[in-house]
């Protein structure tokens, strides 16, 4: 199955509208056919007028006004199924995975252990339907000279899927082992996590109905990828201990184009999903996430010389409970963190739109932050080297939820000229005051709902 997501138009109609497509996934191989439909964003009406605080019912969608061309639809001649072995089944999985190459279908009904770093890359018309388990064993020790080494943010790999019309898929559970990644970082947070699912150079595919467990760092990556959608989507990472699970994004999109997340439940340590550097036409749609970090644009503008974009994005309908942040935009300043030594890059954030957020014990004053100080606790040193990443066409609206403290949240700019037209409206928050938003050189009357305040 190709999915060829139409988003194009994102970047020409977020910032004052939003529209809604309609997607069919049709899945077939000799003897079944899967159809799963989904739908991606079509003119989503405002929110209705909010009384007290009164939540108002939102669906993710607004059927009926459009769709786009439904997807491309390979038949899949072939089946390879993988027996497992009880020891090491990666290269089973990757044998099953090529001769499968070129319109096959991949099952995976048992209970699997990945053993070795396992790569399925270069892939083309594959399915892997995984009703079964796939648990990745060995120890902390054994993963950290054998996972693929990403340069970014320290990001690791136990296995990489890749290629064209890639789909993964079947009510099944990938494992990663999480406790023992838990117990290993708190005793040295030094070490190598790797990423629970990564697709990386991935041209049209889809990622569906599959549970994720006890990833080790991120849940998802999505890296050098375009057209792909992930939907009902299952993320648990939970410590049995008091070793918290540290860094357990439910996403991570890199250097993508056209990518849609929706229809998911995820409780976790980390960011809901974070928008990497280069991530562009995204829409996010239908979340519940708990425990999180927020939905963030970044961080950026972490390393020294890169310029990093990320731009026509439409956050809509997310429910976020005892979270830490609710929607975030975090910059790094312009000098080299006096903390942790990085800092510097430069960029743009652009067209960027947070509609119908519903938040229950985010923590006060941080259910809308933007930032361009992040990480560097001297702020008399970020005030002396402010970012030069742009930040521009922001809209923060219709939220819903409380707040133990009259402030809901921070937008603080770097500087007068950086940020440009970053606005809210329809906030509704009860708090023990008047909303508040800590503010500092944005244009204040674009601000509605909220009274600014000095930082």
């Amino acid at each position: 199955m190709q999915l060829l997501v139409a988003l194009s138009f994102i970047g020409a109609v977020l910032s004052a509208s939003t529209t809604t497509t309609k997607t069919t996934k049709s899945t077939k191989t000799k003897t079944t056919t899967t159809t799963t439909t989904v739908q991606i964003a079509t003119t989503i009406s405002a929110a209705p007028p909010a009384t007290g605080t009164t939540v108002p019912t939102a669906s993710p969608f607004k059927p009926g006004a459009g769709s786009v061309a439904p997807p491309t639809v390979a038949a899949r001649t072939k089946t390879c199924t993988v027996i497992a072995t009880g020891s090491d089944d990666g290269p089973s999985i990757k044998a099953a995975a090529q001769s499968c190459s070129g319109g096959g279908r991949v099952v995976l009904a048992g209970e699997y252990t990945i053993n070795s770093f396992t790569d399925l890359r270069g892939l083309a018309h594959v399915d892997f339907y995984i009703t079964g388990t796939i648990t990745f064993g060995e120890t902390v020790a054994f993963w950290q000279s054998n996972v693929y080494q990403y340069t970014y943010q320290s990001a690791a790999a136990m296995w990489i899927i890749g290629g064209v019309d890639i789909n993964i898929y079947g009510g099944g559970t990938i494992d990663g082992n999480g406790q023992i990644w838990y117990d290993g970082f708190a005793a040295n947070n030094n070490i190598i996590r790797p990423v629970l699912l990564v697709l990386d150079g991935v041209n049209g595919g889809a990622v569906f109905d599959i549970n994720l467990r006890g990833s080790p760092f991120w849940n998802n990556l999505v890296a050098n990828s375009t057209n792909v959608i992930y939907d009902n989507i299952n993320i648990v990472s939970a410590s049995t201990n008091s070793h918290l699970p540290k860094n357990t994004d439910g996403w991570d999109t890199y250097k993508s184009d056209n990518i849609v997340i929706q229809n998911s439940n995820i409780n976790n340590g980390d960011d809901c999903v974070s928008f990497k550097p280069n991530s562009t036409n995204l829409v996010v749609q239908g979340l519940s996430c708990n425990g999180s970090h927020g939905i963030s644009v970044g961080s950026l503008g972490q390393y020294k010389g890169e310029y990093d974009i990320v731009q026509n994005v439409y956050v809509y309908n997310i429910q976020m409970a005892n979270a830490e942040n609710g929607a975030r935009i975090k910059v790094w300043p312009g000098a080299t963190s006096s903390s942790v030594g990085t800092g510097g890059g430069s960029g743009r954030v652009q067209n960027i739109t947070y509609d119908t957020f519903t938040s229950t014990n985010v923590a006060a004053g941080k259910n809308i932050v933007l930032t361009q100080c992040y990480n560097e606790s001297n702020l008399t040193k970020c005030e002396a080297n402010p970012s030069t990443l742009t930040i521009t066409d922001v809209a923060f609206k219709n939220f819903y939820g409380t707040s133990k403290k009259p402030d809901v949240g921070s937008i603080e700019c770097s500087s007068a000229g950086v940020c440009s037209n970053i606005s809210s409206q329809n906030i509704v928050i009860s708090s023990s005051g008047a909303l508040e938003v800590h503010c500092l050189n944005v244009d204040a009357t674009l601000l509605q709902s909220v009274t600014c305040i000095a930082p």
